[in-house]
């Protein structure tokens, strides 16, 4: 049976993401803010 690496790399990523936008709020959303793929970009 194989590991769902893609999965946990995945669970990885976001605790990275989750760990970084609360030390860097303002930085995470302004990158946020200004991403291209941003669905909420103008």
């Amino acid at each position: 049976m194989l590991v769902d690496s893609d999965k946990l790399v995945q669970e990885i990523l976001m605790y990275m993401w989750l760990n970084f936008a609360g030390k860097n709020f303002t930085l995470s959303n302004l990158f946020l803010q200004f991403s291209p793929s941003s669905p909420g970009a103008s």
